[in-house]
C-alpha cells in the first residue's frame, strides 16, 4: 500500500513571500527550483496578514500587488504535477486586533 505524502520522509522548502512577490510570480520557476533542490514539499504563505489568493468577505485583506492572481492555486497545480506537496500556512502575527478576534 502506498504511503500518504505525510507518511514519507519530507525534504521541505519554506518560503516567506512578501506582498510585492506576487507581481510576476512564476510558479513553474519555483517548481523547477524545488526539483533541483530535491524537495518534495513546500510551505508557503496563504494568508493571515495579507491574502495570497483572491477572496471576498469581511476578513479579506487583498494584496495590492495581486491583480486577481491566485498564487496559491497556480503553485499548487504546478507542484502536484510533479508530486510535490504544498503546505499552506496562515500568519496571524501582526494582524489587526479586529481581524484576529473575528
Amino acid at each position: 500500500m502506498d504511503k500518504h505524502w505525510y507518511q514519507k520522509q519530507l525534504r521541505i522548502l519554506q518560503t516567506v513571500m512578501r506582498e510585492p512577490d506576487m507581481a510576476g510570480y512564476d510558479a513553474r520557476s519555483v517548481v523547477d527550483y524545488l526539483l533541483k533542490a530535491d524537495c518534495n514539499a513546500i510551505v508557503v504563505n496563504a494568508g493571515g496578514i495579507v491574502d495570497f489568493f483572491p477572496i471576498e468577505g469581511k476578513l479579506r485583506r487583498s494584496n495590492p500587488f495581486g491583480n486577481g492572481i491566485d498564487v496559491l492555486q497556480s503553485l499548487t497545480e504546478q507542484c502536484h504535477k510533479h508530486g510535490i506537496a504544498v503546505i499552506a500556512r496562515v500568519d496571524f502575527r501582526g494582524v489587526e486586533k479586529e481581524r484576529y478576534e473575528l
